[in-house]
């Protein structure tokens, strides 16, 4: 019966025309193989729980004798803690790699474990569902036109998924150009723009072989911290700034009372408060609301979205009226 129901689903997958729906067709059929793959286990008895659990403890052990070896090494980061070295390992060995590798490949971004891209690629590749990965770019036009994109067929599904990141996404996201002339993007522009292409596709296609774990180089760019903005950003008094109040939009003080009196909203309404934030400090207390609720990756998507293009124009203003107060002769 389950061969028949996967046959049905592999057919009607094959014929389905919308994106959405077929997308729910893969996502069925995986689960009906993961299902396969457990029926097909033999039934645990208390020896084999015995031994399974004696050898997750010598596992253990093994693993905190490399994180004490690794910590007293020059080659790792100074900065992590023998605990950070473990989990790093510990993550490390679920997706395949080796504790050396797993230093080199996995990194804490903003609080989260993420993967660096050749990592990922690399993850995804020795995982036995890849068919395939292509990767494509045009590099040689006028920058505002650049992009890269990634092409993957997992093993089992009858057509490819791609995913493309275009310079305009990037500078629509405030990643380009960055205000720091030393920055990534500024940099190496290519590579950014070709590893966010691949983050987005292997992650779309190979969730379960990647655990969850998203790319280092899209971490990154997702917020700068407060402190960042203080160093950063211009000083400018408020007869400076220019009234950019829109009709109807909250005040500094009310977004700070907000941020203590109500946490419960929906994702436009938060994208609303960071879109008619009027300066800095109610974008930031509005920033403040975003880290006290979980968020799925595409409501991420929109907030970073909206964040970023506030972010620009506001600078973009600040700098604009401190350019009109140089101008005024004395």
């Amino acid at each position: 019966m389950q061969s028949t129901l996967q046959s049905d689903l592999i057919k009607a997958r094959d014929e389905e025309t919308d994106p959405d729906k077929k997308a729910l067709l893969r996502k069925a059929l995986r689960e009906l193989e993961d299902m396969s793959r457990q029926q097909k286990q033999p039934p645990k008895t208390p020896a084999t729980d015995m031994a399974e659990l004696e050898y997750r403890s010598k596992r253990y052990d093994y693993f905190v004798k490399l994180s004490k070896t690794f910590k007293a090494s020059t080659m790792v980061n100074p900065d992590l803690t023998e605990a950070d070295i473990f989990y790093i390992i510990e993550m490390g060995d679920s997706l395949g790699l080796s504790a050396p590798q797993a230093l080199q490949t996995i990194a804490s971004i903003n609080g989260k474990p993420s993967i660096y891209g050749d990592g990922m690629s690399a993850v995804v590749r020795n995982s036995k569902l890849c068919k395939y990965i292509k990767e494509t770019n045009d590099f040689d036009c006028d920058i505002a036109d650049a992009w890269a994109e990634c092409e993957t067929l997992r093993v089992g599904e009858a057509e490819p998924v791609r995913q493309r990141f275009t310079m305009k996404m990037a500078m629509q996201a405030g990643l380009y150009p960055n205000k720091k002339p030393e920055a990534v993007w500024n940099k190496y522009w290519q590579r950014m723009l070709t590893f966010r292409a691949r983050g987005w596709c292997l992650r779309d296609v190979y969730a379960d072989a990647l655990r969850g774990l998203s790319s280092a180089e899209e971490q990154q760019d997702i917020v700068l911290s407060e402190e960042d903005y203080k160093v950063t950003m211009p000083v400018v008094t408020p007869q400076q700034a220019p009234d950019m109040t829109p009709k109807g939009a909250a005040t500094t003080q009310q977004i700070e009372h907000q941020v203590s009196e109500k946490l419960e909203f929906s994702l436009d309404d938060m994208v609303a408060r960071l879109r008619d934030a009027v300066d800095m400090k109610s974008l930031l207390a509005a920033k403040a609301i975003v880290k006290k609720h979980a968020w799925t990756d595409a409501d991420k998507t929109q907030i970073n979205t909206a964040y970023s293009a506030r972010r620009s124009i506001l600078k973009q203003a600040t700098a604009e009226a401190a350019k009109s107060n140089e101008a005024v002769p004395e």
